[in-house]
């Protein structure tokens, strides 16, 4: 005797057993609420044939058969409400009236009037329950478990794998994944010198310094990826000479660097898969898009501007591609196609403000520096996209991100799925967020905040604690996913650590730091093994076989990285945010000052 609420009343079709009732349509249709207060001085005025596609407030009408006045009075008298939308007399149902948590992204709709409140909307924060700050010296002792942490998982690839690319941490035996260049030695190199591993470092540091592997770096197997090389790799060997100022990873950076750059097409920025391999018909966005950091940082060390040069070609190109209020599709050059912030696009848009940061951010700007090719503005054009397009909420009113498929115009198809690749949107959106006006700042701070609690629910809502890799239908029961594994990813401790350090959320810290902390724990209790943590198959089983013998090199050199970052005291931070930039790996790279 299930009671399925329904969303709609037709097409009806006939089914043995189940009884449907339909209310009339004056019984459905909801009150108009009162009338604002006179002195309230919110406004909202319609404007005939536009709308703002997606960033619907609920998953149906406020109201039904409104007339302009009512539907204005809904979205003012919530203030969570930034425009509202008024469908034709003649649509189905007849003039809807659907309230927006976001005004960006007008388009033009025939028969559909927009109102826009005026002055501006912030966000609602969500309600949360705040844990107690915790004390300097509980913050070194959760900082001393991850290091433990660190340290066990580095000892195991050390006593099993040395030099090789990874080790399976529940076998014990060396893993080549196809680039034969120790990757998980070079991408741990700065967190082992960050935590103060420097034994453990300066072993490390002598493997780098052997000619023989420099010879590897000058010539990369054709089965590693361009891509995977570039932020691993090259990133790791910048990150550790920005730290340390070791020489020798400067050299091994520019025989790795050179390698790359061959690579990158100088018509459209656009690279392989492989170093073995071409472009092909899909060159990826992200692929593209995520060479800069990197070059720029190398020019500036050698320098040598060619390599800056060489990623400039790809912003030159790309802005002048199609796309749906500053999101592009996966493919560089493409005309239709995914519209998403995970998979195969996430790190292009990442770069755009790091990218901007790095040459000097805003004392470049106040000095009229020439800007990278016009970064700041595609990444101002992509937060608006986001808004207008890709952000929905649930019935809780959380923030979730959502797929476009982009037909081309203004045409696309919707679909509710989020990886936990995109939980390092909430840290793209407060990083640049103290950059804007304080009206736009505040609102990208509730964003930001909004997703980062949906990427806390990523784990919370788990019986082990831990994340899938993907949750569909903003349903975290995962009965309508397929991928429940969890592989040590570590976007959602990257969330929470730049969060934390977001100027305006300060008071939400002790917040981030207990989801980082909770995180953490679930994840070193239920993964860690002989030699290292494993991955998981399904993170909804506490028991049984449920190991993947896999350990990605990120879950050192990033996932580890930003635990223990984020659990840093306020005063002292390692690597504040005004002075370095991060690249996808997590490696630091100064800014220019």
């Amino acid at each position: 005797s299930a009671c399925w609420l329904k969303r709609k009343a037709e097409p009806l079709q006939y089914k043995r057993g189940v009884t449907v009732c339909i209310p009339s349509k004056e019984a459905a249709r909801p009150p108009p609420p009162p009338p604002p207060p006179a002195d309230s001085g919110v406004t909202c005025r319609f404007q005939a044939n536009q709308d703002v596609a997606g960033a619907d407030l609920e998953n149906e009408p406020a109201l039904v058969d409104a007339t302009p006045e009512q539907c204005a009075a809904a979205c003012v008298e919530r203030d969570d409400c930034a425009a509202a939308a008024l469908s034709g007399p003649g649509d189905n149902p007849p003039a809807a009236c659907w309230l927006k948590m976001s005004s960006a992204g007008t388009v033009r709709k025939d028969g559909v009037s927009l109102c826009v409140v005026s002055p501006p909307r912030t966000p609602r924060p969500v309600a949360y329950d705040a844990p107690a700050a915790v004390s300097a010296a509980e913050l070194q002792e959760r900082r001393e478990k991850i290091k433990g942490a660190i340290k066990h998982a580095w000892d195991g690839y050390r006593r099993r794998a040395f030099g090789r690319d990874s080790v399976a941490p529940i076998a014990g035996r060396p893993v080549n994944s196809g680039f034969d260049m120790a990757v998980t030695l070079v991408d741990s190199l700065d967190t082992l010198w960050l935590v103060g591993l420097r034994d453990e470092f300066r072993e490390a540091r002598d493997f780098v310094a052997q000619e023989s592997f420099g010879r590897k770096l000058a010539r990369p197997p054709s089965t590693a990826s361009v891509f995977e090389t570039t932020i691993r790799v090259l990133g790791g060997l910048l990150g550790a000479y920005e730290l340390s100022r070791d020489a020798i990873f400067a050299t091994r950076a520019r025989q790795i660097g050179d390698a790359v750059y061959a690579k990158i097409d100088p018509a459209t920025g656009s690279v392989p898969g492989s170093f073995g391999g071409r472009a092909g018909p899909c060159p990826s966005l992200a692929h593209a898009g995520t060479v800069q950091l990197e070059m720029l940082y190398l020019s500036r060390i050698t320098n040598d501007d060619k390599y800056a040069r060489r990623a400039r070609a790809f912003y030159e190109f790309q802005r002048r591609q199609p796309n749906l209020d500053g999101l592009y599709p996966q493919c560089v050059g493409g005309r239709t196609g995914k519209l998403t912030l995970g998979a195969e696009a996430d790190s292009f848009y990442e770069y755009l403000p790091k990218v901007w940061l790095l040459r000097g951010g805003p004392a470049a700007r106040e000095a009229a520096v020439e800007s990278f090719p016009d970064v700041w503005k595609m990444y101002d054009a992509a937060l608006k996209g986001m808004e207008a397009r890709l952000i929905s909420r649930d019935a809780r009113g959380g923030l979730w991100l959502d797929e476009l498929r982009w037909r081309g115009g203004a045409a696309f198809s919707r679909d509710a799925a989020m990886e936990h690749l995109a939980c390092f949107v909430p840290a793209w959106v407060a990083l640049g967020a103290p950059y804007f006006p304080e009206d736009r700042a505040r609102r990208l701070r509730e964003v930001a905040h909004g997703l980062g609690e949906t990427c806390w629910r990523f784990y919370a809502d788990q019986p082990t604690g831990i994340s899938p890799e993907r949750i569909k239908g903003r349903d975290t029961s995962l009965r309508r996913t397929d991928t429940r594994e969890y592989i040590l990813r570590p976007e959602a401790a990257e969330a929470w650590f730049y969060l934390s350090r977001t100027p305006g959320l300060e008071d939400r810290r002790p917040l981030y730091r207990d989801w980082g902390w909770r995180a953490f724990a679930a994840i070193d209790r239920h993964l860690r093994v002989a030699h290292g943590h494993a991955s998981m198959k399904d993170v909804r089983r506490t028991a049984g076989d449920n190991r993947i013998d896999k350990m990605e090199s990120f879950w050192l050199a990033e996932t580890l990285k930003y635990f223990y970052l984020l659990q840093e005291d306020d005063e002292r931070p390692s690597l504040p945010l005004d002075r370095y930039v991060f690249n996808t790996e997590a490696h630091p790279f100064s800014v220019v000052r």
